[in-house]
């Protein structure tokens, strides 16, 4: 399949219009061809499935990632690539996962995203592909399966500036997923205080490992 992007952003309030089929936006050719039915194939193999919403996500992370791993960095971080993704080839998909409220309105920010800095962990698929970008570690997706299958410290690592160190978050990802959500949320709060200080790129591995064990710690003794 060639992939599009559209021309100009969605809008909010012609969502609903778009999802429909009613209204169909502009798009540009970026004429790079990528196998996204395979992609829309197994989104409606996930889709059909028993497995709860957040294991949906993690199989279809790795799979989205191998697709669009080798597209240019400026399409993928290019907020209308990611409008056209959710509401058209993978647009089941997101509405399985965020269908719309009772009064027929669609959770924008799934299918939009935002402007702010970590805006791209509210597009439904964008943040998918940045979470597995971001953990994938020689060809394994593991560390991806793990933080997309624990809610809370998904959100709490990458609404967070820890997600521009992908160092960082493997990390935090290895120590804090078993420790339960009162834990590593204190965890976190702390490690968010010592970075403010800390030149994270500064410090290899083991540092950064100490550092978070530290928190961790920490958190532990403030229960």
């Amino acid at each position: 399949m060639n992939l599009l992007t559209y021309t100009n952003p969605v809008r909010r309030l012609e969502l609903a219009l778009v999802l429909s089929g009613d209204e169909e936006p502009p798009t540009t050719s970026l004429e790079i061809e990528r196998p996204i039915d395979r992609v829309v194939a197994k989104a409606a193999e996930i889709v059909n499935s028993n497995s709860r919403m957040t294991e949906k996500d993690a199989k279809l992370a790795p799979v989205l990632h191998k697709t669009l791993k080798d597209v240019p960095r400026r399409h993928l971080t290019d907020h209308l690539f990611w409008h056209w993704m959710t509401t058209s080839p993978l647009k089941e998909f997101v509405i399985h996962r965020w269908p719309a409220k009772e009064t027929g309105e669609y959770p924008a920010e799934r299918y939009l995203g935002n402007q702010t800095l970590n805006g791209v962990n509210r597009n439904g698929l964008a943040r998918l592909y940045w979470t597995a970008e971001a953990t994938v570690e020689d060809d394994s997706y593991e560390l991806t399966e793990t933080v997309l299958t624990n809610a809370d410290l998904h959100l709490q690592i990458f609404d967070s500036s820890f997600c521009l160190d992908d160092r960082l978050v493997k990390t935090c990802i290895r120590l804090l997923n078993d420790v339960g959500e009162h834990v590593h949320r204190k965890a976190l709060l702390l490690l968010r205080i010592r970075i403010r200080t800390t030149v994270i790129e500064a410090l290899d591995g083991q540092q950064l490992e100490d550092l978070v064990s530290h928190c961790l710690a920490m958190a532990q003794n403030l229960r």
